[in-house]
């Protein structure tokens, strides 16, 4: 965003003048797509945990997951929610059961400067 300042001397003799005010900007590029980990291929249980690698500068992940039945995971989560304010992995135990059979999911990660591209999807089979 954009941002003003100026600057006032002091000394014990007193104030000076304000200097002209100077607009300052500051972009952050939108974040990169993320980088999925997990699941993948045989998902092991009907409850996956969604794992994948954190986006520079994101504000939100919005992840997805389409099992047998078709949208399953629908849901927006912050960097404190995924565990991954810092960087590393992010993940989501989303909570729900999935029906058996082959499903895909990907994550979208947004900031204030944009979106990122969708991270490739990745597929997995839940038995």
């Amino acid at each position: 965003g954009t941002a003003e300042w100026r600057v006032q001397a002091w000394t014990p003799a007193g104030y000076g003048l304000w200097t002209a005010v100077v607009a300052v900007t500051v972009s952050i590029a939108p974040p990169e797509a993320a980088t999925l980990i997990a699941p993948s291929g045989a998902a092991g249980s009907t409850a996956p945990l969604f794992r994948w690698a954190s986006a520079a500068n994101s504000t939100y992940y919005y992840v997805r997951a389409y099992d047998a039945s078709g949208l399953r995971v629908d849901t927006w989560l912050t960097p404190s929610q995924a565990g991954c304010v810092s960087g590393g992995v992010c993940t989501l135990n989303a909570g729900v059961a999935l029906h058996s059979g082959a499903g895909t999911w990907e994550v979208l990660a947004w900031n204030p400067s944009g979106y990122s591209p969708w991270s490739y999807p990745m597929a997995f089979v839940i038995p």
